[in-house]
Protein backbone atom coordinates (compact mmCIF):
# COMPACT_ATOMS: atom_id res chain seq x y z
CA UNK A 1 0.00 0.00 0.00
CA UNK A 2 1.22 3.61 -0.82
CA UNK A 3 1.87 5.77 2.16
CA UNK A 4 -1.33 7.72 1.81
CA UNK A 5 -3.29 4.59 1.53
CA UNK A 6 -1.74 3.60 5.13
CA UNK A 7 -3.08 6.41 6.85
CA UNK A 8 -5.81 6.41 5.46
CA UNK A 9 -6.81 2.77 6.50
CA UNK A 10 -4.95 3.09 9.86
CA UNK A 11 -7.20 6.56 10.49
CA UNK A 12 -10.37 4.60 9.77
CA UNK A 13 -9.34 2.08 12.17
CA UNK A 14 -8.74 4.57 15.12
CA UNK A 15 -11.94 5.81 14.31
CA UNK A 16 -13.44 2.83 14.18
CA UNK A 17 -12.23 1.23 17.33
CA UNK A 18 -12.99 4.79 19.23
CA UNK A 19 -16.27 4.44 18.24
CA UNK A 20 -17.18 0.56 18.45
CA UNK A 21 -13.94 -1.10 20.20
CA UNK A 22 -13.31 -2.85 16.99
CA UNK A 23 -10.68 -1.65 14.00
CA UNK A 24 -13.46 -3.39 11.53
CA UNK A 25 -15.37 -0.52 10.24
CA UNK A 26 -18.52 -0.11 10.72
CA UNK A 27 -19.45 -0.81 6.56
CA UNK A 28 -17.56 -3.94 6.64
CA UNK A 29 -19.29 -5.40 9.69
CA UNK A 30 -22.29 -4.78 7.49
CA UNK A 31 -21.17 -6.23 4.20
CA UNK A 32 -20.57 -9.74 6.68
CA UNK A 33 -23.74 -9.58 7.75
CA UNK A 34 -25.56 -9.33 4.36
CA UNK A 35 -23.42 -12.37 3.25
CA UNK A 36 -25.11 -14.41 4.94
CA UNK A 37 -27.94 -14.35 2.92
CA UNK A 38 -27.62 -17.54 0.47
CA UNK A 39 -27.89 -17.66 -3.05
CA UNK A 40 -31.14 -18.71 -4.30
CA UNK A 41 -30.99 -22.17 -4.55
CA UNK A 42 -31.09 -22.42 -8.36
CA UNK A 43 -27.12 -21.83 -7.70
CA UNK A 44 -24.70 -23.96 -6.23
CA UNK A 45 -21.98 -22.02 -5.76
CA UNK A 46 -21.34 -18.15 -4.46
CA UNK A 47 -21.96 -15.41 -6.87
CA UNK A 48 -19.58 -12.63 -7.53
CA UNK A 49 -20.54 -9.39 -9.77
CA UNK A 50 -18.32 -6.37 -9.75
CA UNK A 51 -20.39 -3.02 -11.51
CA UNK A 52 -18.81 0.33 -12.69
CA UNK A 53 -21.42 3.05 -12.47
CA UNK A 54 -19.75 4.78 -15.16
CA UNK A 55 -21.32 8.82 -15.90
CA UNK A 56 -18.40 11.36 -16.32
CA UNK A 57 -18.95 14.51 -15.02
CA UNK A 58 -22.62 14.29 -15.55
CA UNK A 59 -23.08 12.61 -12.09
CA UNK A 60 -24.41 14.91 -10.27
CA UNK A 61 -26.82 14.16 -6.80
CA UNK A 62 -27.66 15.59 -3.99
CA UNK A 63 -24.63 16.56 -1.11
CA UNK A 64 -26.87 17.46 1.61
CA UNK A 65 -29.48 19.89 0.04
CA UNK A 66 -27.29 20.84 -2.67
CA UNK A 67 -25.39 20.03 -6.28
CA UNK A 68 -22.23 18.43 -6.39
CA UNK A 69 -20.14 21.39 -7.35
CA UNK A 70 -18.70 22.03 -10.85
CA UNK A 71 -15.05 21.45 -9.84
CA UNK A 72 -15.88 18.10 -7.89
CA UNK A 73 -17.95 16.46 -11.24
CA UNK A 74 -14.70 17.79 -13.65
CA UNK A 75 -12.38 16.41 -11.23
CA UNK A 76 -14.20 13.19 -10.73
CA UNK A 77 -14.32 12.75 -15.20
CA UNK A 78 -10.94 13.07 -14.81
CA UNK A 79 -10.01 10.43 -12.91
CA UNK A 80 -12.64 8.37 -15.09
CA UNK A 81 -10.60 9.43 -17.98
CA UNK A 82 -7.03 8.76 -16.41
CA UNK A 83 -8.73 5.15 -15.29
CA UNK A 84 -10.54 3.88 -17.92
CA UNK A 85 -8.32 1.94 -20.16
CA UNK A 86 -5.68 0.97 -17.28
CA UNK A 87 -8.47 -0.74 -15.84
CA UNK A 88 -9.52 -2.25 -18.28
CA UNK A 89 -5.78 -3.46 -19.30
CA UNK A 90 -5.64 -5.17 -15.96
CA UNK A 91 -9.26 -6.86 -16.36
CA UNK A 92 -7.98 -8.16 -19.77
CA UNK A 93 -5.07 -9.40 -18.36
CA UNK A 94 -6.87 -11.75 -15.56
CA UNK A 95 -9.50 -12.70 -18.37
CA UNK A 96 -12.27 -10.63 -16.34
CA UNK A 97 -15.65 -9.43 -17.24
CA UNK A 98 -17.41 -6.98 -15.64
CA UNK A 99 -20.91 -5.53 -15.44
CA UNK A 100 -21.33 -1.46 -16.44
CA UNK A 101 -24.14 0.69 -15.43
CA UNK A 102 -24.08 3.47 -17.91
CA UNK A 103 -26.29 6.95 -18.15
CA UNK A 104 -27.61 7.15 -21.80
CA UNK A 105 -26.16 10.51 -22.43
CA UNK A 106 -22.38 9.00 -22.83
CA UNK A 107 -24.44 7.51 -25.51
CA UNK A 108 -26.84 10.53 -26.95
CA UNK A 109 -25.31 13.56 -25.50
CA UNK A 110 -27.68 15.82 -27.63
CA UNK A 111 -31.08 14.95 -26.10
CA UNK A 112 -32.68 16.77 -23.57
CA UNK A 113 -36.20 16.39 -21.61
CA UNK A 114 -39.25 19.38 -22.28
CA UNK A 115 -39.84 21.55 -19.99
CA UNK A 116 -42.66 18.73 -18.05
CA UNK A 117 -40.04 16.37 -18.66
CA UNK A 118 -36.95 18.08 -16.78
CA UNK A 119 -35.60 16.79 -13.55
CA UNK A 120 -35.92 20.22 -11.12
CA UNK A 121 -35.54 19.35 -7.85
CA UNK A 122 -35.68 22.01 -4.97
CA UNK A 123 -32.10 21.50 -4.06
CA UNK A 124 -30.64 21.68 -7.31
CA UNK A 125 -29.15 25.61 -7.49
CA UNK A 126 -28.14 24.89 -11.23
CA UNK A 127 -29.69 23.69 -14.03
CA UNK A 128 -29.52 19.73 -14.62
CA UNK A 129 -28.62 19.78 -17.83
CA UNK A 130 -26.26 22.21 -18.42
CA UNK A 131 -24.68 21.54 -21.49
CA UNK A 132 -22.00 24.59 -20.92
CA UNK A 133 -19.92 21.77 -19.49
CA UNK A 134 -19.54 20.90 -23.25
CA UNK A 135 -16.90 23.42 -23.60
CA UNK A 136 -14.44 21.19 -22.10
CA UNK A 137 -12.09 18.44 -22.77
CA UNK A 138 -14.26 16.50 -24.86
CA UNK A 139 -13.65 13.36 -22.84
CA UNK A 140 -14.80 14.34 -19.75
CA UNK A 141 -18.53 14.72 -21.02
CA UNK A 142 -19.16 12.44 -24.42
CA UNK A 143 -18.78 9.26 -23.68
CA UNK A 144 -18.90 7.63 -27.53
CA UNK A 145 -15.35 6.83 -26.73
CA UNK A 146 -15.68 4.31 -23.68
CA UNK A 147 -18.39 2.78 -25.49
CA UNK A 148 -17.48 2.20 -28.57
CA UNK A 149 -14.26 0.69 -27.05
CA UNK A 150 -16.32 -1.36 -24.59
CA UNK A 151 -18.14 -2.20 -27.46
CA UNK A 152 -15.36 -3.63 -29.65
CA UNK A 153 -12.88 -4.74 -27.16
CA UNK A 154 -15.00 -6.18 -24.54
CA UNK A 155 -18.05 -7.57 -26.18
CA UNK A 156 -18.46 -10.26 -23.57
CA UNK A 157 -18.84 -6.89 -20.58
CA UNK A 158 -22.30 -6.70 -19.70
CA UNK A 159 -24.09 -3.08 -20.43
CA UNK A 160 -26.88 -1.62 -17.72
CA UNK A 161 -28.67 1.08 -18.07
CA UNK A 162 -28.19 3.99 -14.94
CA UNK A 163 -30.90 6.38 -16.38
CA UNK A 164 -30.15 9.16 -18.63
CA UNK A 165 -29.55 12.04 -16.76
CA UNK A 166 -28.72 10.62 -13.32
CA UNK A 167 -31.72 11.13 -11.65
CA UNK A 168 -32.81 10.18 -8.16
CA UNK A 169 -36.38 8.39 -9.08
CA UNK A 170 -37.22 8.85 -5.77
CA UNK A 171 -36.92 12.26 -5.20
CA UNK A 172 -40.50 14.40 -4.85
CA UNK A 173 -40.25 16.49 -7.69
CA UNK A 174 -40.01 13.47 -10.09
CA UNK A 175 -43.03 12.94 -11.65
CA UNK A 176 -44.58 10.17 -14.02
CA UNK A 177 -43.43 12.41 -17.07
CA UNK A 178 -39.83 13.03 -15.45
CA UNK A 179 -39.05 9.53 -15.16
CA UNK A 180 -40.71 7.59 -18.30
CA UNK A 181 -38.02 10.31 -20.41
CA UNK A 182 -35.53 9.76 -18.08
CA UNK A 183 -35.58 5.83 -17.95
CA UNK A 184 -36.95 5.30 -21.77
CA UNK A 185 -34.36 7.52 -22.98
CA UNK A 186 -31.64 5.75 -20.56
CA UNK A 187 -32.22 2.15 -21.98
CA UNK A 188 -32.97 3.19 -25.61
CA UNK A 189 -29.59 5.48 -26.16
CA UNK A 190 -27.64 2.42 -25.35
CA UNK A 191 -29.54 -0.15 -26.92
CA UNK A 192 -29.33 2.76 -30.42
CA UNK A 193 -25.73 1.87 -29.82
CA UNK A 194 -25.67 -1.58 -30.18
CA UNK A 195 -26.00 -2.62 -26.34
CA UNK A 196 -28.18 -5.66 -25.62
CA UNK A 197 -29.37 -3.96 -22.49
CA UNK A 198 -31.92 -5.63 -19.88
CA UNK A 199 -30.65 -4.87 -16.42
CA UNK A 200 -30.74 -1.24 -14.57
CA UNK A 201 -28.92 0.12 -11.77
CA UNK A 202 -31.04 2.84 -9.67
CA UNK A 203 -28.79 6.56 -9.66
CA UNK A 204 -28.44 6.79 -6.23
CA UNK A 205 -29.69 3.22 -5.33
CA UNK A 206 -32.78 4.59 -4.77
CA UNK A 207 -36.03 2.78 -6.69
CA UNK A 208 -39.25 4.86 -7.59
CA UNK A 209 -41.47 4.22 -10.70
CA UNK A 210 -40.75 0.42 -10.27
CA UNK A 211 -43.10 -0.61 -13.14
CA UNK A 212 -41.84 1.18 -15.82
CA UNK A 213 -39.12 -1.00 -16.09
CA UNK A 214 -41.09 -3.94 -17.09
CA UNK A 215 -42.49 -2.10 -19.59
CA UNK A 216 -38.96 -1.71 -21.09
CA UNK A 217 -37.99 -4.97 -21.27
CA UNK A 218 -35.72 -4.71 -17.87
CA UNK A 219 -35.41 -8.40 -16.42
CA UNK A 220 -33.50 -7.57 -13.61
CA UNK A 221 -31.79 -5.17 -10.92
CA UNK A 222 -29.97 -4.48 -8.45
CA UNK A 223 -31.85 -3.96 -5.12
CA UNK A 224 -32.27 -1.65 -2.62
CA UNK A 225 -31.78 -3.78 0.01
CA UNK A 226 -29.83 -7.04 1.04
CA UNK A 227 -32.23 -9.52 0.25
CA UNK A 228 -33.23 -11.14 -3.23
CA UNK A 229 -36.68 -10.32 -4.45
CA UNK A 230 -37.62 -13.21 -7.07
CA UNK A 231 -41.62 -12.62 -7.18
CA UNK A 232 -41.15 -9.25 -8.53
CA UNK A 233 -40.57 -8.10 -12.10
CA UNK A 234 -38.12 -7.35 -13.13
CA UNK A 235 -35.87 -9.63 -10.26
CA UNK A 236 -34.02 -7.51 -7.74
CA UNK A 237 -30.90 -8.86 -6.39
CA UNK A 238 -29.31 -7.27 -2.88
CA UNK A 239 -28.10 -4.30 -3.44
CA UNK A 240 -24.26 -5.37 -2.70
CA UNK A 241 -21.65 -2.84 -1.61
CA UNK A 242 -19.96 0.64 -2.51
CA UNK A 243 -15.69 -0.29 -2.65
CA UNK A 244 -12.89 1.85 -2.49
CA UNK A 245 -9.00 1.11 -1.64
CA UNK A 246 -9.24 4.41 0.42
CA UNK A 247 -11.38 2.80 2.53
CA UNK A 248 -10.72 -0.91 2.53
CA UNK A 249 -7.80 -2.70 1.98
CA UNK A 250 -7.24 -5.76 -1.08
CA UNK A 251 -6.87 -8.38 2.09
CA UNK A 252 -10.38 -7.00 3.93
CA UNK A 253 -11.98 -7.24 0.79
CA UNK A 254 -10.46 -11.03 0.12
CA UNK A 255 -11.85 -12.16 3.61
CA UNK A 256 -14.98 -11.36 2.62
CA UNK A 257 -15.02 -12.65 -0.77
CA UNK A 258 -14.07 -16.04 1.13
CA UNK A 259 -17.26 -16.03 3.53
CA UNK A 260 -19.22 -15.63 0.25
CA UNK A 261 -17.82 -18.67 -0.44
CA UNK A 262 -18.61 -20.16 2.87
CA UNK A 263 -22.21 -19.08 2.50
CA UNK A 264 -22.64 -19.57 -0.64
CA UNK A 265 -23.99 -15.83 -1.61
CA UNK A 266 -24.23 -13.10 -3.54
CA UNK A 267 -20.74 -10.87 -3.37
CA UNK A 268 -21.34 -7.38 -5.48
CA UNK A 269 -19.06 -4.89 -4.91
CA UNK A 270 -19.60 -1.49 -7.15
CA UNK A 271 -17.70 1.28 -7.79
CA UNK A 272 -17.07 4.18 -9.84
CA UNK A 273 -13.94 5.04 -11.59
CA UNK A 274 -12.86 7.66 -9.94
CA UNK A 275 -11.80 5.56 -6.83
CA UNK A 276 -8.95 4.43 -8.31
CA UNK A 277 -6.43 6.40 -8.15
CA UNK A 278 -3.47 5.55 -10.39
CA UNK A 279 -0.42 7.81 -8.65
CA UNK A 280 -1.45 5.54 -5.45
CA UNK A 281 -0.93 2.43 -7.38
CA UNK A 282 -4.23 1.21 -6.19
CA UNK A 283 -4.90 -1.10 -9.66
CA UNK A 284 -1.49 -2.58 -8.58
CA UNK A 285 -2.17 -2.95 -4.69
CA UNK A 286 -5.98 -3.21 -4.71
CA UNK A 287 -8.06 -4.33 -7.35
CA UNK A 288 -5.90 -6.78 -9.24
CA UNK A 289 -5.42 -9.34 -5.95
CA UNK A 290 -9.03 -9.05 -5.75
CA UNK A 291 -9.67 -9.95 -9.08
CA UNK A 292 -6.86 -12.35 -8.70
CA UNK A 293 -8.56 -14.59 -5.70
CA UNK A 294 -11.75 -14.25 -7.46
CA UNK A 295 -9.95 -16.08 -10.72
CA UNK A 296 -8.57 -18.67 -8.22
CA UNK A 297 -12.12 -19.43 -6.62
CA UNK A 298 -14.04 -19.92 -9.93
CA UNK A 299 -10.98 -22.06 -11.44
CA UNK A 300 -11.87 -24.22 -7.98
CA UNK A 301 -15.77 -23.70 -8.84
CA UNK A 302 -16.37 -22.27 -5.69
CA UNK A 303 -17.42 -18.81 -6.94
CA UNK A 304 -19.05 -17.94 -10.35
CA UNK A 305 -18.59 -14.42 -12.09
CA UNK A 306 -21.89 -13.60 -13.36
CA UNK A 307 -23.83 -10.47 -15.11
CA UNK A 308 -27.20 -9.55 -14.11
CA UNK A 309 -28.29 -10.97 -17.22
CA UNK A 310 -27.24 -14.66 -16.83
CA UNK A 311 -28.64 -14.15 -13.16
CA UNK A 312 -31.46 -13.46 -14.51
CA UNK A 313 -31.66 -16.30 -17.07
CA UNK A 314 -30.47 -18.76 -14.54
CA UNK A 315 -33.50 -17.67 -11.97
CA UNK A 316 -36.16 -17.84 -15.22
CA UNK A 317 -35.39 -21.64 -16.05
CA UNK A 318 -38.22 -24.10 -14.60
Amino acid sequence: MSLKRTIQHSLRKSKSFLRTGSIVSENLTKVREALRTPCPDKFDSAIFNFTIDFELLWGNGNLGGSDHSRERRLTSASFQKQNFKPFLDMLSELGVDISWAIIGKLADHDILPSEQESFRPDWSKTNWYDDSFKSEDDLLWNGEYYLKYIKENFPTHEVMSHGHHHIDFFDKSVTLDVAQWDMITGIKSLRNFGFEVDGFVYPCNKQGYFELLKENSILIIRGSDNSWKLDTNPIQTPIGFWISPAFMSAAEIINLIDIAVEKKSFFHPWMHLNECDLSQNDIENFYRPIFKHVVKLQNENKIKNLSFRKIAQVLSRN
